[in-house]
């Protein structure tokens, strides 16, 4: 889903997500898998914590639930996926931002692993 993109917030700028090269989590590197660091706690809803390094399939069709990786104005922001009356939405899952149409930004990609961090 390509589209122009709404406007980044301040909140999404902070939540940015850190790429992290798939061969030092030990994963092999390929066209549409790609690893985000979590930022922050606000993600601790579904699952993730600060730390964390959530594992991406570009191209996989995102269900409700799914959590997924946005691109917002060039800033990867994780996200939620929903659809509510029938339109599909991206959530924070701790309810301090709003909802996004999806449409409005680039998917992507829906999260396949989640590899803990272990210095909390």
């Amino acid at each position: 889903m390509v589209s122009p993109a709404s406007p980044a917030t301040s909140s999404d700028r902070a939540r940015s997500c850190e790429r992290v090269p798939l061969e030092s989590v030990s994963l092999r590197a390929n066209a549409r898998t790609f690893a985000l660091r979590v930022p922050d706690d606000s993600m601790r809803a579904v699952g993730l914590l600060p730390g964390d390094i959530a594992v991406f399939e570009h191209g996989l069709p995102p269900r409700p639930g799914d959590v997924v990786a946005a691109l917002v104005d060039g800033i990867s922001v994780l996200r939620v996926y929903a659809v509510t009356l029938g339109r599909p939405m991206l959530r924070t899952p701790d309810g301090h931002g709003p909802a996004t149409r999806a449409d409005e930004v680039v998917l992507q990609g829906v999260m396949t692993q989640l590899l803990r961090s272990r210095s909390r």
